[in-house]
C-alpha cells in the first residue's frame, strides 16, 4: 500500500505549479491531518517539498525531484523558489524585474531577491547573460542550460562571427534564386547545406540559416510570402521566397553599416550609453 509521503509526492508531481494546502487535504481526505502535517514537514525537511505561500496568503506546496533535492540541499526555501522560477525559463531567460513581479505575492523585495540571486550565482547554479532579445539587457537562466539563439543571436549576435562566410551563402541564395525563381524555406535550406561552403566542424543550426536568409529579405535583396499548405500559415518552414522586384537605384544593405562590424554592436541600445543616435562611426556612415 502506498504510504502518506509517496502519495502526496504524486500528487504534487502531477500538478507542477504546486497545490494550495486546502485541495491536498481533500486530496488526502482519508488521511488524518496530523499524519499530513507529519509526512509533509518530513518532505520538506528533505527538500522534496517547496513551502511557498500564494498571493491569496494560503501555503502551497510544490514537488522536487532528488536531484533537484541533492542540489539544492543547502539552500533556504525562499533560494529555491527564486530558482525554481530561473529553471521554468529554460533557454529563453527571465529578467530580474519578471522575477519581482512574479514573487511579489510572496513579499519579495529588490533587497532580498538581489541577495538571492547573488548568492544562487556564487554557488555556480545560475549565470546572467545579455538578451539580444530582451534588447541587451540581462536574463538569468541555469548555469548547465545552453541559452537560445534568439537570446544569443545566433551566428550574426556572436561577436567572432564570420561576416565573410555569411556573404558567400547570401550571394548563393541569391544566385540560386535567380535560377530557380520561387523557392521553398525547405529548399533552400537544404541547398545552403549541400553547396560547400560551411567550413567542416562549424556550427550552424537551421536557426542561423533562417538569420541569414532573414537579412536579405530585410535588405529588399529578396521576398518572402507564405504556403498556404502545412499546420501553420506564418512558420519559417511555410516560407516562400523569390528575388526582390525592388527597383531602387541604390540599395544599402546591413552588412555594408558600422554596425555589422561593431564590436561593441551587443552593447548598443536607444537608452544604452551606447546607442545609435551618439555613434560617431554611424553619423559620418550617414552624412558621407
Amino acid at each position: 500500500m502506498e504510504d502518506t509521503e509517496s502519495r502526496i509526492l504524486r500528487i504534487l508531481q502531477s500538478n507542477p505549479d504546486g497545490v494550495e494546502d486546502q485541495l491536498l487535504t481533500v486530496a488526502l481526505k482519508d488521511i488524518d491531518e496530523a499524519q499530513k502535517v507529519i509526512s509533509l514537514n518530513r518532505l520538506i525537511d528533505n527538500n522534496r517539498v517547496i513551502l511557498f505561500v500564494s498571493g491569496k496568503g494560503q501555503p502551497v506546496y510544490k514537488y522536487q525531484s532528488e536531484d533537484q533535492a541533492l542540489k539544492l540541499r543547502d539552500l533556504l526555501p525562499e533560494d529555491v523558489l527564486v530558482y525554481q522560477l530561473i529553471e521554468e525559463s529554460r533557454d529563453k531567460g527571465i529578467q530580474t524585474q519578471d522575477l519581482k513581479t512574479k514573487l511579489m505575492p510572496q513579499g519579495f523585495n529588490s533587497a532580498i531577491l538581489n541577495k538571492i540571486l547573488k548568492n544562487l550565482e556564487k554557488k555556480g547554479l545560475v549565470k546572467k547573460i545579455k538578451s539580444l532579445q530582451q534588447k541587451n539587457r540581462l536574463v538569468w537562466m541555469l548555469m548547465e542550460v545552453e541559452p537560445s539563439s534568439e537570446v544569443t543571436g545566433g551566428m550574426i549576435g556572436q561577436d567572432n562571427f564570420n561576416l565573410k562566410l555569411i556573404e558567400v551563402i547570401q550571394d548563393r541564395v541569391v544566385e540560386y534564386l535567380r535560377k530557380s525563381g520561387q523557392t521553398s524555406y525547405r529548399e533552400l535550406s537544404l541547398h545552403i547545406k549541400q553547396i560547400g561552403v560551411i567550413p567542416q566542424g562549424q556550427e550552424f543550426r537551421d536557426e542561423d540559416i533562417k538569420q541569414i536568409i532573414q537579412v536579405l529579405v530585410y535588405d529588399q535583396l529578396i521576398e518572402q510570402t507564405y504556403s498556404l499548405a502545412g499546420p501553420s500559415i506564418q512558420s519559417g518552414e511555410n516560407a516562400i521566397y523569390k528575388l526582390s522586384n525592388n527597383k531602387y537605384p541604390h540599395q544599402v544593405y546591413y552588412t555594408q553599416t558600422p554596425c555589422a562590424h561593431c564590436p561593441v554592436r551587443n552593447e548598443c541600445g536607444p537608452s544604452n550609453l551606447i546607442n545609435p543616435r551618439s555613434c560617431q562611426y554611424l553619423n559620418e556612415w550617414l552624412n558621407a
